[in-house]
C-alpha cells in the first residue's frame, strides 16, 4: 500500500537557519513524495532525519617551469593522471575502511549527477533506535 508522507525539512538539512528565518518559515521547505514497500517503513511517523554538511576538500595544484612545456615529451596532465589513479583510490578505500570500523555507523557514495573526477560525495548514516519490525535494538554503546 502505497502512503504519501510530507517532511518539513530546513534547508540544506543543516541547523544553521537564524531563529528569525526558523520563526518567518523562509528556511522551510515542504516536501510530499509517495513512499511505499520498505521505503514507507523507513520514514513512519516517529521518524525524523536530520542532515549535517561536512567539507574536505582537496584542491590540487600542480608547480609547472617553463622550461618543461618546451620539451615535447611533457605531459601537461599526467600529474592529473597521477592523482586520479594512484592518490583518489587509497584516499577513497581508507575513508570507508575508517567508517565501517564504527559498526554504528553506515556508508554509501550518492550520485548527484556531478563527475566522480570532480566531486564523490559519501553519505555516512547513522540509524538511532534500531528497527522494531526486524527486532534489532540500538547500541547504546556507540551513541
Amino acid at each position: 500500500m502505497e502512503r504519501d508522507r510530507t517532511r518539513e525539512l530546513w534547508t540544506g538539512g543543516d541547523r544553521d537557519a537564524t531563529s528569525a528565518e526558523r520563526r518567518s518559515g523562509a528556511a522551510l521547505a515542504t516536501v510530499t513524495a509517495p513512499l511505499g514497500g520498505a521505503a514507507g517503513r523507513c520514514y513512519d511517523a516517529a521518524m525524523e532525519t536530520r542532515e549535517k554538511t561536512f567539507v574536505l576538500r582537496f584542491t590540487l595544484e600542480a608547480q609547472i617551469p617553463e622550461a618543461l612545456f618546451e620539451d615535447e615529451d611533457f605531459e601537461e596532465d599526467a600529474w592529473l593522471d597521477e592523482w586520479e589513479v594512484g592518490i583518489k583510490p587509497g584516499l577513497i578505500r581508507a575513508v570507508f575502511a575508517q567508517l565501517r570500523a564504527t559498526p554504528a555507523w553506515s556508508a554509501r557514495v550518492r550520485n548527484r549527477g556531478v563527475s566522480p573526477l570532480d566531486e564523490i560525495e559519501i553519505v555516512v548514516t547513522r540509524r538511532l533506535g534500531g528497527d522494531p519490525e526486524n527486532g534489532t535494538e540500538d547500541d547504546d554503546e556507540a551513541q
